[in-house]
């Protein structure tokens, strides 16, 4: 979804995305915030949020154990 026009990722519901293991988000100028994706996608391994102008809600990260790299602006 590298570029996207998204301002806001789904809540999950009750389809959570258990082999995503890869999400790259990165120049999604719009995007504003993302749920808490331990409960979403706690296998995800790689999140890419690089220049993401807008992104003002990050949501805790420490549950994502498996979390072994995160790219973002400082």
């Amino acid at each position: 979804m590298r570029g996207s026009k998204l301002i806001q990722l789904w809540n999950g519901g009750d389809k959570p995305l258990g082999n995503l293991k890869l999400m790259d988000l990165s120049y999604s100028d719009d995007l504003i915030r993302i749920p808490n994706l331990s409960s979403i996608a706690p296998n995800l391994e790689f999140l890419y949020l690089e220049r993401c102008k807008s992104l003002v809600e990050i949501p805790s990260l420490q549950n994502l154990s498996k979390l072994t790299e995160l790219i973002k602006d400082p």
